[in-house]
């Protein structure tokens, strides 16, 4: 049976007060960038796209419901193509600096944030991962819909985390007509048989 996007919903509204977006994963030692995109300052709506592809096991039947991307919406306007943004440092450690937007995490966890405030709002995962075992839980805001999210009062800045697959995510921007960019998201990376090219599995097309 094909797998196919079934709903979209909605998240939360993200403030990047700055314009200046970081995608990536809020743990220490792991890779973030800030896109060389800018959009305009302010609070954008972030949605979720769910497939489901229900299945069978034990004869017990499971809906086969996965999260397939989550999208920042810039603009409420058509998107008419498809481009992978580009990103500018810090990488992680002293990684060099990569032109393809695209983070990799062992975690399952990425987020969008206000770039400039990256550091306060990442605080509260550098807290938990450096509290010896057994931690308690982190010290951010619980979504209805499961993901966290951490308020910086002093610039008014977000960051709010999204669910990625372990491994390589790669960070897409949608463009109107006018080559507008209307909608940044990110989405596991799905190569190509020969490994060279990568694929953009639209979810909301």
């Amino acid at each position: 049976m094909s797998v196919v996007v079934h709903e979209v919903t909605f998240v939360t509204a993200v403030r990047v007060p700055s314009g200046r977006l970081a995608v990536g994963c809020p743990f220490p030692g792991e890779e973030w960038l800030e896109l060389a995109e800018r959009i305009p300052p302010g609070a954008h709506r972030m949605e979720e796209a769910w497939t489901r592809a229900p299945y069978v096991f034990m004869d017990e039947a499971f809906e086969g419901r996965e999260s397939a991307g989550c999208r920042l919406v810039i603009r409420d306007e058509l998107v008419t193509g498809w481009e992978m943004g580009l990103g500018v440092g810090p990488q992680s450690g002293d990684t060099p600096e990569r032109g393809i937007a695209e983070f990799g995490t062992d975690t399952g966890i990425g987020c969008f944030a206000d770039a400039p405030s990256w550091e306060s709002l990442t605080e509260p995962f550098r807290r938990f991962w450096e509290t010896p075992f057994p931690r308690g839980p982190r010290d951010t805001i619980r979504l209805p819909s499961g993901v966290e999210a951490v308020h910086d009062p002093a610039t008014g800045a977000d960051l709010v985390t999204v669910a990625v697959a372990e491994g390589v995510t790669t960070v897409w921007l949608g463009r109107t007509a006018r080559g507008d960019i209307a909608t940044v998201a990110v989405v596991p990376r799905v190569e190509s048989v020969d490994r060279h090219t990568c694929i953009y599995p639209d979810p909301w097309e």
